[in-house]
């Protein structure tokens, strides 16, 4: 099965100066846990997860304040730019669910950003990586 059968799109995204508040609530909205952070082109920056927004809320002080167009603090508080981990592993809308299936338990990964040319189409999460495994299997004809 392929990975553009099982992603969820359309994609919620967050820019990289949204407030860490806003992006909180659009998180919360939408039920999801994770963002992708993309640029006004649609180009993945980053990831924001729930353990990022909390950590930063709850854990550590916001520190400095830097340049809102690369996602740094905004008046001492933090953005979406300033939270978000670079990228890690990505998928194809081609790709196989087996593949993605053992990045995600391999590197622990609650959510994957799928990407086309660049910009982000999808995301597969373990939901999606489940509502896979339901999906009926075509027969294998037996020769």
């Amino acid at each position: 099965m392929r990975i553009s059968e099982v992603m969820s799109t359309p994609v919620v995204s967050a820019s990289p100066t949204m407030t860490a508040e806003a992006a909180a609530v659009l998180m919360t909205d939408n039920r999801v846990t994770t963002l992708p952070v993309v640029d006004s082109g649609g180009s993945l920056l980053g990831v924001l997860s729930e353990a990022d927004l909390i950590g930063a809320r709850y854990l550590s002080e916001p520190r400095g304040c830097g340049d809102p167009d690369t996602g740094a603090m905004l008046d001492g508080h933090p953005t979406a730019g300033s939270l978000m981990r670079r990228p890690g592993p990505t998928a194809r809308p081609s790709g196989t669910l087996t593949e993605l299936a053992a990045i995600m338990v391999d590197k622990r990964l609650r959510s994957v950003p799928v990407l086309d040319g660049g910009h982000v189409v999808g995301m597969v999460t373990w939901q999606d990586l489940l509502g896979g495994l339901s999906k009926p299997r075509p027969a294998i004809p037996i020769s």
